[in-house]
């Protein structure tokens, strides 16, 4: 991990020490459905419920099933993403949040048609 993601990390953490009524908005998840070519938009399921979040960020490492991510991703707009799973950062549009699986799929393959 280079220094700006264990900073990144850090200053998460700390936040939850020191802002605790902005613990609420940052969550854990895991991909469900990834980014796949010609498509930016990926689902993560949360505590409560999915969120369709678009990846703004220009990177190789792009999210795949099964990656844990952190972050505020249960509120709309530009948001940053810890994917702790390959231990990087990304900036995301989150287009929705607080889904059901269905509603998630729906409004992913509304974005991403076959």
């Amino acid at each position: 991990m280079d220094m700006v993601h264990k900073i990144s990390l850090a200053l998460l953490i700390l936040a939850f020490f020191l802002f605790p009524w902005a613990e609420a908005r940052i969550s854990r998840g895991i991909v469900v459905y990834p980014t796949r070519l010609g498509c930016d938009y990926f689902i993560v399921s949360t505590p409560s419920g999915y969120a369709l979040l678009q990846l703004w960020s220009l990177t190789v490492y792009k999210p795949k099933t099964g990656d844990e991510v952190v972050g505020e991703f249960e509120t709309y707009g530009f948001r940053e993403v810890i994917n702790l799973t390959q231990e990087v950062t990304y900036r995301v549009w989150v287009e929705d949040y607080w889904l059901t699986a269905s509603r998630a799929v729906e409004r992913y393959l509304r974005k991403c048609p076959f």
